[in-house]
């Protein structure tokens, strides 16, 4: 039995793709949520993951998602996203969406935040919300895709840029966009016999959209085409239930 913290071997790689025809798009910002762990007494709460060896396969233990935190309102172009990434502290995590009550903000030294509890302990409390749907959405400002690729083990993982290629065959609105994908957190490990894990592939991919209000409705024409594109097949969940998937994203 092996035990391998994040904090020492937390493992990343970052790749963008900028051609000529999105140089302008590259240099647009698009809203973003940070949110930013923290107990009651405003300390740093760890939001990563500890990984263990049992022998045959690498266990990604996810400790109790901390709810309590500030949450930011920030700006980023797909470059800046690039480096905040890069440095990315595990206490803070990117949360696609936007605030749907802006006027709950509370404003200091330029930025606006908010603060965080556990659902349903909110209610009363000023200037404070949960991070669920009855409080965080997509609006009109512009925003950030995400692509979550997590293939399936013992399959071909594709690399970043090969999935991008297969996005844009299946979809015209991924020609000519940038991205910036993050490798997970397991990406790049070697088990002590000296095998590469092989669930260790998975990544994010960021796109800048204009709108982010049109998000989840392309999220389901994407879903859609990949199926006729012949990229959905049906996985048996260990109940037996049919879970319909694709092999290029998880919905």
């Amino acid at each position: 039995f092996e035990e391998i913290s994040v904090d020492e071997i937390y493992y990343w790689i970052i790749k963008t793709l900028m051609n000529k025809s999105s140089n302008t798009m590259n240099n647009n910002k698009a809203k973003v949520l940070i949110f930013t762990a923290k107990d009651s007494y405003s300390r740093k709460q760890h939001l990563g993951k500890t990984i263990t060896f049992d022998g045959s396969h690498v266990v990604k233990n996810t400790s109790s998602t901390p709810a309590n935190g500030t949450i930011q309102n920030l700006e980023f172009s797909l470059q800046e996203l690039q480096k905040l990434l890069a440095n990315f502290p595990q206490n803070q995590a990117i949360v696609t969406g936007q605030v749907l009550d802006s006027s709950q903000y509370i404003q200091s030294d330029d930025v606006n935040y908010l603060n965080c509890t556990s659902k349903g302990k909110e209610h009363g409390r000023s200037n404070t919300i949960s991070r669920t749907k009855e409080y965080i959405g997509y609006d009109n400002s512009s925003g950030f895709l995400l692509v979550d690729y997590d293939p399936e083990e013992n399959t071909k993982s594709l690399t970043a840029n090969e999935l991008h290629q297969k996005l844009c065959s299946v979809h015209s609105g991924f020609t000519g966009a940038g991205y910036v994908a993050k490798y997970s957190s397991s990406a790049g490990l070697i088990t002590p016999d000296g095998q590469p894990n092989k669930k260790s592939n998975g990544f994010h991919m960021y796109y800048f959209v204009e709108n982010g209000a049109s998000i989840p409705a392309f999220i389901e024409e994407l879903y859609a085409a990949c199926w006729l594109k012949g990229y959905g097949y049906i996985k048996v969940a260990k109940n037996g239930n049919k879970l319909d998937r694709t092999s290029l994203f998880d919905k």
